[in-house]
Formats: structure tokens, C-alpha cells, sequence
């Protein structure tokens, strides 16, 4: 029996969290759904079909003919060839099963792992079960679920903290034993493969070593709690870096204070030398593959920043679905699942509360990452300039996206979380309290008033629009358009009217939430056995919210839709002969997008993916414009997708196709010349007039070279046309609604 029991102590934690990620992902798949985006279908599903195919047939797949006239898949990485949970699961169950299963049990480490943390933290096990729910199934964790190598690779983040915490709290040997493990965590995590959810994990880690560094153990209150029983209140252990022998005074904790340091700077070297050596197999060729895309030159700050959380998206901490039309579409700035930052009602007000009140001498540290990451995550438009200092450093510039910054900010939210409970649970009962709470929550149907008051003053405004949606407009990211309307500042001013009102459902539930927090810390402070109820409460009040956002933050689809339903003349047979495909325009929802054929076996001309090289994309392009020699050198039988209609235009007298370019460049092309002659030749001409664009060249500034054109007359004269930008010519997008303002002028527009 004392066995049993000890092994129930210690394996409850993981059923626990086994049965929320059931809860959470199993009904809908039961039902033949889960949630699908873009990516789903285009890239994830298929590589995971090859990668399962490749693995039931007993070996690696390396390589694959069947996109982009031939890939290195396993030097991608993003399928997690070698992913230690991959290798386990995919070889043994069909994709769709694969698929529900490595949710499941990512869902349920993720949870398990900050569990262990939030224990490690000495966190009681009500509020570390509170924290592992918030990691598991907060906004970017639900968001990324249509990205599996984020969900595969941000589980390991608390495991890392974890570790780190304890070899910091470790002596002699014992320190880098824990750090060992550390660095083959992080192994496991690049292996999983995101670099970017890799990088942010590395800055926490690095983070956390040096904080204990400088801010060396103390003890934490030992204050009694009223629940009795083991974890509830127990008292942190002293550090074992204060050690005697080193001298008394400021001396003494100077080269205490130096060692530390030297200490966290060796056990930082550490996990990388190791993480990266355990994952350099997948490292290694993945470096060489993206050394021939664009990427490896840096992208500008500029062009970075997509998915930026903008500073008014905040209000989604508490009203989540602000920029939802019902689930149809979304019209807030850049991507909603980029931009997540929901963590739940109950656990914001618990860690404020936890912030302000807990006495854990990790909350400041947990404090400064919340609000680091999320300032970091605002991009260019926090009042801070986090992104721009970390987008200087190696390897970060080649990234993108600061709204992934979010990550930091959610695990840091989750432990603040947990020591919010704690903080509660430790103090004395106190009736005075209970009221003063059960007070504050008499004021939310006051705040629904004021809601309700200002969606109808926005009603009124919105037949004409405000200044600040005419404002929210022109940030970079808006759309143009949503649920197949055009956007407009009074039609912008009516979504927010519709947002804010306590009459929509979503406002309605939220402020229903608000009520249960009141109740819930009002029995976290009770007396007698109403105060046992308080953590259920609070536990069910966190699980309940984070699975109805989360279940409708993406749309749903059949998991059988991944699999593809080429047209029958593909499905014939096609031989060695290939396709190109041609992307949908707007959703990827057509059966012969780019990759779709990938799981049917049907060999691709194009593809899809972030590390495309450039010479196959400087090819495509050239492709694209009508050169069928160079469609029969790529051996493409059949041209897959919606017919292009030729648009013929006339500037200034000038006419020219908007989708057919004489010639084309891009950055590094410095030197590179293309010839063109007329086809009925010698040709004549008294004027010379061009009509040209640039795309994604908004850090351009005015009078920078982009081009040369040198026109040869039969009798060897030369002219010589320089462009440059702002002066001749201009980035096509740059300043239109939702786009990125450019660094020069913007020129005339041809149409």
C-alpha cells in the first residue's frame, strides 16, 4: 500500500495534465476535426506524410524529388526528422492518428514541465498546477498548434528553467551535472526544430544563470499553511554558493559576486557547446541550407517586424476575441496566432497579484521577463528598443516576427500565476478581506455598464468612422479587408462597438470571468473548509476559459481534408514527368497547392517553404514569366492551378503586362547584367519611359541606387539610365493601409 501510494505521489502530476490535454484535443478529433490553417496544409501535414512514409520504410528521409525539382528535407528540419517524440510515434501510426497523438502528449509535457518548475520554485501544488494549465494551454501556445515545430520545441523551455534553477542551487559536481543535462535538453528542443523558439529559450536560460548569479539564494518565507501536508509552504533551501572562505566584508562579497558570475558564464558555455553538439547533425546541414536563401544576409528591422504586437492589442488580455468576427475572420494587425498574448482571466489577476504581494525571490526575475518580452514583442512600437538591440545580435538578425516574443511572456505569466495562489493562500484568513474582494467584484456589472455605454456611443460614431480607427488603419499589418468587406473607419468603428458590448457573447463571458476571480480569491482567503474550495475553483475557472478561447481561436476542418484529391489526369499516373503548382490567391484551400501533392506521391516543380534557395526561386520567377523552354528543361508536363489572366495596361503610353516583367533582380544581384533586344530588330525610338516596382524594399532611402539600364544603338552609341529610389522609383506597397511605411519617396503609380 506505502508503495502504491508513493508511486500515485508521483506520477499524479502527469495524469493530471494527461487528462486536460485529452480534454482539450481528444472530443474534436473524435469528431473527425481539428483546427487547420495555411500551414497545415501546405507544409506540416505534408512533411509529416513523407517523414512517416520514410520512417515505416526504414530509413531517413534525406532527401525527397518530389518538391522543388528535388529538396533536402532532413537538412529543413522543420519536420523534426530526427525529433526524438517523431521517431517514437510517427513510424507506427497513419499521419491523421500521428497528428492528435504528438498534440496530446505535447499539450501534456508542457503542462507536466512547468508543474516541475513551478515545484522546483517551491510553488504549492495547486498553484504549480495552475501554472502548468496556463503554459499548456495559453493564447501562443493554442495559436502555434497549426506550427508544429513551435509546439514541439517551447515544451521544453520550463524543463530547461528547471534544470538550470537546480544546478544553480547545486554544489561542487553537482552544478554541472544539472547543467550537462541542461545542454541536452536544449539538444533535444533544436532538434525539435525551431531556431527561434531555441534562441528565446537560450535568452531565458541565460537569464535565469545570471540572475541567481547576482541575486544568490536568501530562503523564502516559511509562513504555515493552512492546508496541511507536504509542498504547501515549505521554505526554500539556503544556496550552496554561501559557503564559508571567502572572507568577510565588501571584499568577501565582491569575489563572492565575481565567481558567481564566472560560474553562470561557464555553465552558459556549457549548454550551448553541448546542445549544440547533440543537435549539430540537424544543425549543421540546416546552417548550409539556409546559407542559399535570402535570409543569410540579415533581413532589416523593417521588414522583421511582421507580427508585431501592437500596444492597443493588449486589451486582448482581457477581451480575446477583440478582433474575432465570430470565427470567420480576423481584422487586427499581422497574424492572430503571432500575435497571442492571452493567459486567462484568472491567472492576470493572479499574477499581479503574485508580482506585487508573493515574497518568492524569483518574482522580480519573473516580472522583468514578462515585461521584457512583451516590449520586446511590440517591435519598433514598444517604448523601449528591446527588438531593435536583440535584432542586432548573430543569428536573431535572420529572424522574424517579435511577436513570438510572447513565449517569454507567457511562461514568466504562468509562474507569476502560480505564486499569485501562493501568495493568497499564505496569508492569514481575514474576513475583512473577503469582503473588500467580494466588493471589487461587485463593480463588474458596473464595468459591463461602462462597456455597454461606450459601444453605443461607438455606434453612433460609426457612420461616419473616428479618428482613431482612420489611425488604426494605416499601422502596418491591418488588413484591407475582412469577412469579404473592405475595411473602413466607420466599419472599423462598428467592429469595435460590436467588440466592446456586454450583448456580445464573448464580452458577456468575459465579464462572467471577472465574477468567478472575485469569488475564487474571496475563498483563497477564507476560513474553514469554504477555503479548500478556492483552488478547485480557481483550477476550474483557468481550465474552462483557456479551452473555450483556445478551441475557437482556429477554424476547424476534417483532418481526412489534409489528405490531397489531385485531379484525376495527376492521379493517372504522371511518371517522372512533373507539376507545377500554382499558389491559390488568399487562403491555400485548393487540392494542388504547393506541397499538397507531396502526400499523393506526385512529383512538384515548385514547393513551399521559409528556406527555399535562391537560385530555385530565381528560376521560378523566371518561369513565371513565360519562357516554356525553360518549363520543358524542368521536365513540367502539367501546370497546376487558377488561370492567369494577362492584364495589358497603358501609362502614359506605355503598355505593359502587370504580371509579366522584362526583367527582374534582387538584393545581392549587384553586377548582374540581363540582355534584351526588340524582336523585330534594329528598332527605333525617340523616348525612353520605364515603368518599374520594388517589393519588400521599404528601408531604401532616397537616391539609392537599385538599377542601371544601358541602351546600345546599332551605330555603338550608349545611354545610360540610372534608378534610383525615391526619385524614379518606389516600393509598390510601401504606406498603403496595413503596410509598412518606406524610407523614400513614393513615386506615381502606374496602376
Amino acid at each position: 500500500m506505502k508503495f502504491g501510494k508513493r508511486v500515485l505521489t508521483k506520477v499524479w502530476p502527469g495524469l493530471f495534465f494527461l487528462a486536460a490535454a485529452l480534454a482539450f484535443h481528444l472530443p474534436p478529433a473524435l469528431n473527425g476535426q481539428w483546427p487547420v490553417e495555411d500551414d497545415t496544409k501546405v507544409f506540416f501535414f505534408p512533411l509529416l506524410v513523407a517523414i512517416h512514409d520514410a520512417l515505416r520504410a526504414g530509413h531517413l528521409p534525406l532527401w525527397t524529388p518530389l518538391i522543388f525539382s528535388g529538396y533536402p528535407l532532413f537538412a529543413d528540419g522543420e519536420g523534426g526528422v530526427l525529433y526524438p517524440l517523431n521517431l517514437l510515434v510517427l513510424p507506427w501510426l497513419r499521419p491523421e492518428v500521428a497528428l492528435v497523438v504528438l498534440a496530446v502528449v505535447h499539450s501534456s509535457l508542457a503542462g507536466l514541465f512547468t508543474y516541475g518548475l513551478s515545484r522546483e520554485l517551491r510553488v504549492s501544488r495547486p498553484g504549480a498546477l495552475l501554472s502548468g494549465l496556463v503554459y499548456a494551454f495559453c493564447g501562443f501556445a493554442v495559436g502555434q498548434m497549426v506550427h508544429m515545430d513551435v509546439t514541439r520545441a517551447m515544451v521544453w523551455l520550463p524543463l530547461e528553467l528547471l534544470l538550470a534553477e537546480r544546478s544553480t542551487q547545486s554544489a561542487r559536481w553537482d552544478r554541472y551535472r544539472w547543467t550537462v543535462l541542461t545542454g541536452v535538453i536544449f539538444g533535444i528542443q533544436a532538434l525539435a526544430l525551431h531556431i527561434q523558439v531555441t534562441l528565446l529559450s537560450g535568452l531565458a536560460v541565460t537569464a535565469l544563470l545570471f540572475w541567481n548569479a547576482m541575486a544568490p539564494a536568501r530562503g523564502e518565507a516559511t509562513t504555515p499553511s493552512p492546508l496541511a501536508g507536504e509542498g504547501w509552504g515549505e521554505g526554500e533551501a539556503p544556496s550552496r554558493l554561501s559557503g564559508e572562505g571567502w572572507g568577510g566584508g565588501v571584499p568577501g562579497r565582491l569575489r563572492r559576486l565575481t565567481w558567481a558570475l564566472v560560474q553562470a558564464l561557464l555553465q552558459t558555455a556549457l549548454i550551448g557547446v553541448i546542445g549544440v553538439g547533440f543537435a549539430a547533425v540537424q544543425l549543421l546541414p540546416l546552417a548550409e541550407l539556409a546559407g542559399l536563401n535570402y535570409r543569410v544576409l540579415g533581413l532589416p528591422q523593417q521588414l522583421a517586424e511582421v507580427n508585431t504586437v501592437w500596444p492597443g492589442s493588449l486589451i486582448t488580455l482581457l477581451l480575446p476575441r477583440l478582433f474575432d468576427i465570430d470565427s470567420r475572420d480576423f481584422w487586427g494587425p499581422w497574424v492572430k496566432w503571432e500575435t497571442a498574448v492571452y493567459v486567462g482571466i484568472v491567472p492576470l489577476v493572479l499574477s499581479i497579484i503574485g508580482l506585487a504581494l508573493g515574497r518568492a525571490r524569483h518574482r522580480a526575475f519573473f516580472g522583468v521577463l514578462a515585461v521584457g518580452s512583451l516590449l520586446a514583442a511590440m517591435g519598433s512600437m514598444s517604448p523601449l528598443p528591446v527588438w531593435g538591440v536583440l535584432h542586432q545580435f548573430p543569428f536573431i538578425a535572420g529572424l522574424e516576427s517579435p511577436g513570438r516574443f510572447a513565449l517569454l511572456f507567457s511562461m514568466a505569466m504562468a509562474t507569476l500565476a502560480g505564486y499569485g495562489a501562493d501568495a493568497l493562500w499564505r496569508r492569514a484568513p481575514s474576513p475583512r478581506l473577503v469582503a473588500a474582494v467580494l466588493g471589487v467584484g461587485a463593480l463588474v456589472p458596473w464595468g459591463g455598464m461602462g462597456l455597454q455605454a461606450t459601444s453605443l456611443r461607438l455606434t453612433e460614431l460609426s457612420v461616419a468612422g473616428t479618428a482613431f480607427a482612420e489611425a488604426y488603419l494605416h499601422l502596418p499589418g491591418v488588413p484591407t479587408s475582412a469577412d469579404g468587406a473592405p475595411l473602413t473607419p466607420a466599419r472599423v468603428t462598428a467592429l469595435v462597438a460590436e467588440a466592446m458590448s456586454p450583448q456580445n457573447v464573448s464580452v458577456a463571458w468575459q465579464l462572467g470571468l471577472a465574477l468567478g476571480v472575485t469569488v475564487g480569491i474571496a475563498l483563497l482567503l477564507a476560513r474553514g473548509r469554504l477555503r479548500v474550495v478556492g483552488p478547485i475553483l480557481v483550477i476550474a475557472l483557468t481550465s474552462v476559459d483557456l479551452w473555450q478561447t483556445g478551441l475557437a481561436f482556429h477554424p476547424w476542418a476534417a483532418i481526412s481534408a489534409l489528405q490531397p484529391e489531385p485531379p484525376p489526369a495527376l492521379v493517372s499516373g504522371i511518371g517522372l514527368d512533373r507539376v507545377l503548382t500554382l499558389p491559390t490567391q488568399g487562403a491555400k484551400d485548393g487540392p494542388t497547392d504547393p506541397n499538397r501533392l507531396l502526400a499523393a506521391g506526385i512529383p512538384e516543380a515548385a514547393g513551399y517553404s521559409s528556406l527555399e534557395p535562391d537560385r530555385h526561386l530565381s528560376y521560378l520567377s523566371t518561369v513565371m514569366q513565360g519562357d516554356d523552354d525553360l518549363l520543358d528543361l524542368w521536365n513540367v508536363r502539367y501546370i497546376a492551378g487558377h488561370p492567369r489572366v494577362n492584364r495589358l495596361l497603358n501609362y502614359r503610353q506605355v503598355i505593359f503586362d502587370a504580371d509579366v516583367a522584362l526583367f527582374l533582380g534582387k538584393k545581392g544581384d549587384s553586377g548582374r547584367t540581363v540582355e534584351f533586344a526588340p524582336a523585330k530588330a534594329p528598332a527605333s525610338a525617340n523616348a525612353l519611359a520605364f515603368v518599374a516596382e520594388l517589393r519588400d524594399a521599404q528601408e531604401l532611402v532616397d537616391g539609392e541606387e537599385v538599377a542601371q539600364v544601358r541602351v546600345k544603338a546599332t551605330d555603338g552609341r550608349e545611354q545610360l539610365f540610372v534608378l534610383r529610389a525615391g526619385n524614379d522609383v518606389s516600393d509598390a506597397r510601401g504606406g498603403l493601409l496595413g503596410e509598412l511605411p518606406a524610407n523614400h519617396l513614393r513615386g506615381e503609380a502606374a496602376y
